[in-house]
């Protein structure tokens, strides 16, 4: 069984013991259910509290605040990074993700290959290289299964390009955190479609990236408020508040030019006008294929 487990989950579980459990990340969520980073970090490391010296841990050497619960936990430790060589692990180095065994380097094949988007996603690729590499699968299938992988809905996914605008769908993107990776994953001139309901994130940090990286961001729903008071308290006027999701849609798709990147990745979640970021990203892939955009004019 391969488990996907919220910090929801962990913060009542009681013997539950996986062979091999992973923290890529702690960034700030979910902060108006758990009150605190420090509270949301001790849920989410809950993942590790029945593990013994025979199971695994693979863990994000370039997030400190993941790196430091080495210290705590028992399990073997396999360690992921874009910027460190790790003795047990897998790293990137020179655009080739380098894996190692007690000190050695084991296999290696190229990051290009790889065809999801974004650096981020080179970490959720090592991490998952190196889950089946300690189940005893061989690094070279580990390797082919990693590069013929094409992501997953709602996860950058690439719904169409129609007039030289490329159309992406990030919807899984429902805190900054996500959507600044989801910013960086692009080099091309993006409108950004940002909101939904605020978990009780700020939003000052992304929209600094927003200010550099982002043509036009357009603002709906309900922390629209919230996400119009982080631009202008940091002086980006770029941004266009929508009437609603519809209309935020209609006015990227009459706004993009062509090499221009439209991108859903809102930064909050959909409750505020959807059941979930799936409905809410199926509703943006219905949109963007109305023949004559998304007005029928």
């Amino acid at each position: 069984i391969v488990a996907e487990l919220s910090s929801f989950q962990l913060e009542s579980c009681i013997d539950f013991r996986p062979r091999v459990a992973v923290y890529l990340n702690l960034t700030p969520d979910h902060l108006d259910r758990h009150g605190s980073m420090e509270s949301y970090g001790a849920a989410k490391e809950r993942i590790f509290v029945n593990q013994e010296a025979d199971d695994i841990a693979v863990l994000n050497a370039d997030d400190p605040l993941v790196a430091a619960v080495a210290g705590r936990i028992k399990p073997r430790r396999l360690w992921f990074s874009l910027h460190h060589r790790p003795e047990n692990g897998i790293y990137l180095e020179q655009d080739r993700l380098i894996y190692m065994a007690t000190g050695e380097e084991q296999y290696s094949f190229a990051a290009a290959d790889i065809f999801i988007q974004g650096r981020h996603n080179l970490q959720n690729a090592m991490a998952a290289f190196l889950v089946a590499a300690a189940i005893g699968l061989k690094p070279e299938k580990i390797a082919k299964a990693i590069i013929s992988f094409r992501g997953v809905e709602h996860r950058l996914e690439y719904v169409k390009e129609e007039g030289g605008v490329i159309y992406v769908n990030d919807s899984k993107g429902t805190n900054p955190a996500s959507t600044f990776q989801a910013i960086m994953a692009y080099e091309q001139p993006m409108i950004l479609l940002l909101g939904g309901r605020n978990k009780g994130s700020d939003f000052t940090e992304l929209m600094l990236l927003v200010q550099q990286r982002v043509k036009t961001a357009i603002i709906y729903g309900e922390a629209a408020g919230e996400l119009k008071k982080a631009a202008d308290s940091i002086g980006y006027q770029s941004y266009i508040v929508a009437g609603g999701f519809e209309d935020a849609v209609a006015q990227a798709r009459a706004l993009a030019q062509p090499g221009d990147v439209v991108m859903l990745s809102p930064a909050c979640a959909s409750w505020d006008s959807f059941n979930d970021f799936e409905q809410r990203g199926k509703k943006f892939k219905a949109l963007i294929s109305q023949t004559g955009g998304v007005n029928g004019g």
